[in-house]
């Protein structure tokens, strides 16, 4: 499992849905996320992280909340040793979480439109090099349904990106994401693909794990990896693929429905990033957004990526959740954070003698991770280890 901050580990266990089981507390929504990070910047608190070892009574008399808000929390916050499991068995997957308490986060969520009242999420995850979602791009939307000459002209803007070292960033759907990331893929150059379904299921494919592996394509989501596809993450996902870009690129949209033409409105209210579309008859919505204060796409072959410049990068952030992001406190208090959550269950499960291997099945455990484990544990005279064969178990009953 990665290194975690206090406060990031926190924010984990408060803000997602892996591991809870329907008799458990829900975990925090974004905008309930916002609002208790308010709270907490405002109390003697501060930081999530600082919740660890409260009680419910101390949580409820700082943060003044009801005491079933209190009780939720300490709830979440004891699912340590269950997280550890799962996160331990994403990232044997290569999949990893990033919260906003991290440096790495995408700033330009935050800055874009972290500030302007939408709640962003506490927590992403993410399969390849996180870096490609700092770096300069645009995004390439469209309807799912495109004709030949729309499929050309996307693959053209699609080359003129790579061939400028700019990222594609797209929400992945069928159609005109598809076809960009495709093309940009195969011209050399690298996408950042924002996702609304499952991320454990789009990295069995074959060429995108090679396109994962050699450094030219991000996978995020807001949504657990085992999550399907449903239309709220998609609605959402494509205000972070706006925020992503330093202009978005608008190939083909229907009118007044649709995920292109709520994401282009949206952009165009609250003035995110750049809105170009292609001046089209083609497809019904595309003259509408430019009569909404859209841009038409300027002649592709004396396009100057550019122009936008990275005037919003440096924006200051309003957001009181924000306040978060700080650097990453110290990895050996975070190591103990966990070790701590799981050493019950270490215990309880040798009661009975196991070799590494069965250990690392039944509790589905990484084997150097185990190994931490155990070593610290029998150092403490918490755990012993057996000789010819290797066995671990419990100290003898001292009575």
């Amino acid at each position: 499992m990665d290194n975690l901050s206090d406060t990031a580990m926190a924010t984990i266990l408060l803000c997602t849905n892996l591991a809870v089981t329907n008799q458990e507390a829900k975990p925090f929504t974004p905008a309930q996320w916002r609002g208790l990070g308010k709270r907490l910047i405002n109390s003697e608190i501060k930081l999530p992280g600082n919740l660890f070892g409260m009680s419910e009574g101390e949580i409820c008399e700082k943060l003044q909340i009801p005491p079933a808000e209190a009780q939720r929390i300490t709830t979440l916050l004891s699912r340590g040793a269950n997280i550890a499991f799962e996160l331990d068995e994403l990232s044997q997957k290569n999949i990893h979480v990033v919260t906003k308490s991290d440096m790495s986060y995408p700033q330009r969520i935050l800055t874009v439109i972290g500030h302007k009242g939408i709640a962003v999420p506490p927590l992403l995850y993410y399969c390849g090099d996180l870096s490609l979602a700092s770096r300069q791009g645009i995004a390439v939307v469209g309807s799912r349904n495109i004709d030949l000459t729309g499929i050309q002209y996307t693959q053209q803007l699609a080359q003129k990106a790579a061939e400028h070292n700019q990222v594609i960033y797209s929400g992945g759907a069928k159609g005109i994401d598809t076809i960009s990331e495709q093309e940009c893929l195969a011209q050399g150059g690298c996408v950042v693909e924002f996702l609304a379904d499952s991320m454990i299921n789009k990295i069995k494919k074959k060429e995108i794990r090679e396109a994962i592996e050699t450094g030219r394509l991000l996978l995020l989501s807001a949504a657990r990896p085992d999550m399907h596809f449903t239309v709220a993450n998609a609605m959402n996902r494509n205000h972070f693929v706006y925020a992503l870009a330093q202009a978005a690129f608008v190939i083909a949209s229907d009118y007044k429905k649709g995920g292109t033409w709520s994401g282009a409105m949206d952009s165009l209210k609250h003035q995110w990033v750049p809105v170009y579309v292609w001046d089209t008859k083609a497809y019904s919505g595309n003259a509408a957004l430019l009569q909404a204060g859209a841009l038409p796409i300027p002649d592709l072959d004396t396009l100057d990526f550019e122009i936008w410049g990275q005037s919003q990068e440096n924006e200051t952030i309003q957001e009181p959740m924000d306040l978060f992001s700080q650097p990453a406190e110290d990895s050996k208090q975070d190591k103990n954070l966990i070790y701590q959550a799981v050493l019950p269950i270490l215990v309880d499960y040798l009661r009975q003698e196991r070799s590494l291997a069965e250990l690392c099945s039944d509790l589905n455990i990484v084997e150097k991770q185990a190994k931490e484990w155990l070593s610290q544990a029998i150092n403490e005279n918490k755990i012993i280890q057996k000789q010819d064969p290797v066995r671990f178990c419990c100290p003898p009953d001292p009575s």
